[in-house]
């Protein structure tokens, strides 16, 4: 997990380290706060970088 924030008076956001795809959305890879794009959190799947 990465932190982040900005010292413009943001909250800190906890962003998972991988990639994650949808089974729905086959083509395409949320990374880091993309995944708040992302429409079916139900069919989530993680490549964590320790796998490869």
């Amino acid at each position: 997990m990465q932190s982040s924030s900005f010292s413009v008076g943001e909250l800190t956001r906890i962003i998972p380290n991988c990639i994650t795809k949808a089974k729905s959305e086959r083509r395409r890879q949320f990374v880091g706060d993309q995944l708040d794009d992302c429409k079916d959190m139900s069919s989530l799947f993680y490549l964590l970088p320790f796998q490869k």
